[in-house]
């Protein structure tokens, strides 16, 4: 995860502005996993799938 947060005071407050990115390096993780058989064999095999790889964010918050 990476993050930034911009402050800026003002008359009646501050203003913030946050920018973040959730897993960076992009790798899929697991959302879930699943066995799947094999017709053909018979052999059990493990699946996993994934959803985001990558999931930007921003966020706006006035404290008054």
């Amino acid at each position: 995860d990476i993050a930034m947060q911009f402050h800026k005071p003002k008359e009646n407050g501050e203003r913030t502005w946050s920018l973040g990115i959730y897993n960076v390096y992009c790798r899929y993780n697991p959302f879930f996993y699943r066995y799947i058989v094999n017709s053909e064999t018979g052999a059990t095999e493990l699946h996993k799938y994934a959803l985001f790889p990558i999931i930007p964010s921003i966020q706006y918050s006035r404290k008054f």
